[in-house]
């Protein structure tokens, strides 16, 4: 556990080191994203800390965090495609965002039966620079995560307001028994 605290700790400081040093043109674009980093979190297991190592038995929900680069100046819609270890397309989560200054309500979007309570970025720190965060649940325990013995490494897509591209790159994180 303590080993992946400070795994993240390592990838925090090394893009706090890019963002600060300058960087090379092919970071220059992942850094302008709009979706700059996709974090994976558990309450039962981490604590709520970012780690990219969880136990199915041991964790009911997993929190996935997009950190935006900047603060929304529109409302969009932000979806997570969570693969799961076979590389096919385990489940999209879709979800409405709104403006901070607005109050969240809820929103239809295409696809979906029920409309989806709208959520609101809050800012993070990271590395001494501003960003904003959504947060995603992922449920885990009960699902065919654990029934189906879906364990192995995962990789998660941010795909911003229906666009063919992914709005930063993907997180891998692995799921054990």
């Amino acid at each position: 556990m303590r080993e992946l605290k400070i795994g993240y700790l390592w990838i925090v400081i090394v893009l706090g080191v890019c963002v600060l040093a300058g960087t090379a043109p092919a970071e220059e674009k992942a850094l302008t994203r709009p979706c700059y980093l996709v974090l994976a979190s558990s309450a039962e297991e981490t604590g709520g800390s970012w780690a990219t190592e969880f136990s199915a038995s041991k964790t009911v929900d997993l929190t996935l965090t997009v950190v935006l680069a900047k603060m929304p100046t529109s409302e969009h819609v932000l979806e997570l495609r969570v693969f799961a270890p076979s590389g096919h397309l385990y489940q999209s989560l879709a979800w409405p965002v709104s403006l901070p200054s607005r109050k969240a309500e809820l929103r239809s979007l295409p696809g979906y039966p029920k409309p989806k309570k709208q959520l609101v970025p809050r800012q993070v720190t990271i590395s001494g620079k501003r960003y904003y965060k959504v947060d995603f649940a992922f449920p885990v325990g009960g699902t065919m995560i654990t029934r189906d013995g879906l364990y192995g490494e995962w990789r998660i897509e941010p795909y911003l307001d229906g666009e063919p591209v992914p709005c930063g790159e993907a997180t891998v994180i692995t799921i054990r028994e």
